[in-house]
């Protein structure tokens, strides 16, 4: 499962590149921990978190999520992968709505991934139902190279449907619900902020990322002062 997961990695960093600047000084906190970060116009954030202990656990992480600016109001993209050689552990992908349930990225991400169902899923505590959407995929315990494929597949086309959507959008234009359609208007959305707050808030109380990340060998003060960062809002 590693070199599937790296693979998929690698092809997240070329759409990140290919529609955003990425920071000139990848970030190595520790030997086994790499972190990239891009920017732009219409992407406050976007981060990759790589923590490699093959050789020494015999496990593979990766955390992926991608911010708007204030500006331009875009569901949050996130997936994360734990993985050992023969199994993932867990894989969690979603795209969580900060102002509105009803955005078209939200509604073509719930087509695309309705479908799919995995043949284990992951039980999500509140701090998790509170952020993420319902059509959010939680898969545990995959073996099956066909379902880690769908997985890996999902992660690449809902970053470029991302970029895709908010590339379309003028430098004014920001997307506003009016209660029945989505109209544009040329003011930022302070609710779009609140959501990006509340996400950040609740991931930062997934004990379980913490305790993996531990458990590997990281220490908890550099664990929590990366989890700031990794969840800045």
């Amino acid at each position: 499962m590693w070199d599937k997961f790296i693979d998929l990695s690698e092809e997240l960093k070329l759409i990140f590149d290919e529609n955003a600047s990425r920071d000139p000084d990848d970030r190595i906190w520790n030997e086994c921990h790499t972190n990239h970060f891009w920017r732009s116009s219409k992407l406050e954030m976007g981060h990759m978190s790589i923590i490699d202990m093959r050789d020494s656990k015999g496990m593979w992480m990766m955390h992926v999520n991608a911010y708007s600016v204030d500006e331009t109001p875009m569901p949050i993209y996130g997936f994360d992968v734990v993985c050992g050689k023969n199994k993932v552990t867990g894989c969690f992908h979603d795209m969580s709505p900060t102002n509105a349930k009803d955005h078209p990225v939200c509604r073509k991400f719930q087509k695309q991934v309705s479908p799919f169902v995995p043949q284990r899923t992951r039980e999500l505590p509140d701090w998790a139902t509170e952020i993420f959407s319902g059509s959010m995929i939680a898969a545990g315990n995959v073996k099956d190279e066909k379902e880690a494929d769908r997985l890996v597949s999902f992660a690449i086309q809902h970053l470029k449907d991302w970029f895709e959507f908010v590339n379309s959008l003028n430098a004014e234009q920001v997307l506003k619900w009016n209660g029945s359609e989505w109209y544009n208007v040329d003011v930022p959305h302070s609710s779009h902020l609140a959501g990006k707050t509340k996400y950040c808030e609740n991931q930062l109380k997934n004990e379980n990322s913490r305790n993996v990340m531990v458990s590997l060998g990281l220490e908890e003060g550099y664990v929590d002062s990366f989890k700031r960062i990794q969840f800045p809002f």
